[in-house]
């Protein structure tokens, strides 16, 4: 999984893996073996300058893994679909149409439900499914803090091996591959839209995918919110608005690190060629020049402008309302409670429910938080040394260190309502950071 820079060594000496080495970045390089190491066509091809210049055919089968393709073997062959879990090109055998139509009959039936809700017998079924499921058998266990920081520190975890390039041992990497399936929510995976047209085995159609469905989803959520008003009195619109806002807070708080991730991913490039050769750091068969580079920088820094927005959003709705979150009823009363009978903060329960009254803007922090380990902190290139080995290693520091100064943050002031929420989010915390250090272990 390495791509080795033999260039000025002895040629004596190809076979030994102690030189200059730059982690291919979807690790599907087979490298240099001791056999092959005296073929001077593979020493040429394997060397950084020489790579690109080298016939398909030859990198294909001599240096990538198999399916794997192009410059540092970044790339999948048709019929092929890039498995970001596994780091392998997987075979379709069938993938992609499937997967796709599946996905498309829950969303067009989650929309008609939506719609037929107001219906009074679809009323009293979805009424009798929340009182039985939600309120009966969850109720007692459900805690929304909790759940939150389950998801976000599983988020976090699964993203340290994919996003910064660390393999950890198994059974560690399998458990986090599992994990790093639900919380990444890595759309084009998911529904094997590669093997369906193979234009998304290249990186852009991908992160624009990415960011696409997510805002479809939440664009349909409105629209069916207006649909279900139209013939509605005050009082029931209140309630809908409310029901639509939760979901729309729900799907942005669990997409927006993944999908912002790979926004950044997008405008991260590396110099290949002496400022000659600018290719994108997450696939360097795109290069980060020409018309089709600058048409899609420009819609990746406009979604990116669309999903930064939310964090400020949020920011602005609990501003506005401050004065009722912190004076609706008596203090006493935990904010979770207080909010249910107040109009304006029933539709923002998401973001303050599980919180003391004085720490109400926490998932704001929370946010920039898991935006800083899972998006921001894996496109930072730190620069140490002739290898960017040393490079992965700053930011597993980074990371560590942020995820002590949160560790101190949430142990000394405890926002959360529970007792028991608050010493999860220290245990939290320490997981990460656990994560981080044995990270830059392995990478030291």
């Amino acid at each position: 999984g390495f791509w080795a820079d033999y260039s000025g060594q002895n040629a004596f000496d190809y076979h030994k893996r102690t030189y200059d080495a730059i982690e291919c970045p979807w690790q599907t390089c087979k490298g240099i073996t001791e056999s092959s190491a005296n073929t001077s066509s593979v020493r040429e091809c394997w060397s950084r300058q020489k790579y690109s210049t080298c016939s398909e055919e030859f990198v294909t089968g001599v240096l990538c893994t198999e399916g794997a393709a192009g410059v540092m073997c970044a790339s999948c062959i048709n019929d092929y679909s890039y498995d970001s879990r596994a780091r392998v090109c997987r075979e379709c055998t069938g993938r992609g149409t499937h997967e796709f139509m599946v996905i498309f009959a829950l969303i067009v039936i989650i929309i008609v439900c939506g719609i037929l809700s107001d219906v009074g017998s679809m009323k009293t079924i979805l009424l009798r499914i929340k009182q039985t499921f939600f309120i009966r058998i969850l109720q007692p266990y459900y805690d929304m803090g909790t759940v939150k920081i389950i998801w976000s520190t599983f988020q976090i975890v699964a993203s340290v091996s994919v996003d910064i390039g660390i393999v950890f041992p198994e059974p560690a990497s399998a458990i986090l591959h599992g994990i790093g399936s639900i919380t990444q929510l890595d759309i084009t995976d998911a529904i094997g839209v590669a093997c369906a047209n193979s234009m998304f085995n290249r990186y852009p159609y991908r992160v624009i995918l990415t960011a696409s469905v997510p805002l479809v989803v939440l664009l349909l959520n409105w629209l069916v919110y207006f649909a279900r008003i139209l013939f509605s009195d005050s009082f029931t619109r209140a309630q809908k608005f409310s029901m639509h806002m939760t979901f729309f807070l729900l799907v942005s708080y669990c997409v927006l690190p993944p999908v912002v991730t790979s926004l950044f991913r997008g405008l991260a490039c590396t110099d290949m060629g002496g400022g000659l050769d600018i290719r994108m750091r997450a696939q360097p068969t795109e290069k980060c020049y020409g018309e089709f580079y600058d048409t899609f920088k420009l819609l990746d820094i406009i979604f990116l402008v669309i999903y930064m927005s939310i964090p400020l959003l949020y920011f602005v709705l609990l501003f506005r309302l401050r004065q009722n979150i912190m004076t609706q009823d008596a203090v006493s009363l935990e904010l979770r409670h207080a909010s249910r009978y107040d109009q304006k903060l029933r539709p923002i329960r998401f973001l303050i429910r599980a919180y003391k009254r004085d720490y109400y803007w926490m998932d704001v922090v929370d946010m920039l938080r898991r935006l800083t380990l899972v998006s921001a902190l894996p496109v930072v290139q730190f620069r140490g040394g002739a290898s960017t080995t040393s490079g992965e290693g700053a930011q597993c520091a980074c990371g560590a260190l942020v995820a002590f100064c949160f560790l101190l943050l949430y142990t000394n002031y405890r926002p959360y309502e529970k007792d028991v929420t608050n010493s999860l989010a220290s245990a939290a915390q320490c997981q990460i950071f656990f994560v981080y250090f044995v990270a830059l272990l392995a990478e030291t």
